[in-house]
């Protein structure tokens, strides 16, 4: 059975956005009160956004609970992969763990990506993994 491409939004929250748009299906950050597209794993990551984020308005914000479509960072990433965000606030796959090396994943993909920029379903999923040191 093919997965559609839906969104199920149980968990959202509009949040103000900062100096720049922000595209629709990227994981945003809250910085000094307002949103910004994330950075590679972030660690104040706020949710995915639902729709274009202009500056200085109002954006929806999907949250933990939610489906929504993501950015794709590439076209590598496989169903089931637990995802973090990149550089640029689209949804990657997260690195094999490393001990001492603390990742922030967003969720996890419910369809893998066959192209830079494609929307896949994700379930926002937020959560630290710290990797400690033995």
């Amino acid at each position: 059975m093919a997965i559609k491409l839906r969104e199920k939004l149980n968990n959202v929250d509009t949040f103000t956005v900062g100096g720049s748009d922000i595209a629709r299906g990227k994981c945003v950050v809250l910085n000094g009160g307002v949103l910004e597209a994330s950075g590679a794993n972030a660690a104040k990551f706020a949710g995915i956004t639902t729709e274009v984020g202009y500056a200085d308005r109002d954006v929806l914000v999907a949250g933990g609970g939610s489906v929504v479509l993501a950015l794709a960072a590439d076209g590598s990433i496989a169903e089931g992969d637990w995802l973090v965000s990149d550089a640029d606030g689209k949804v990657d796959t997260a690195d094999a763990a490393s001990q001492g090396t603390v990742q922030y994943f967003v969720g996890y993909a419910l369809k893998g990506s066959s192209a830079e920029d494609q929307l896949i379903p994700v379930v926002v999923w937020p959560m630290r993994v710290d990797n400690p040191a033995p």
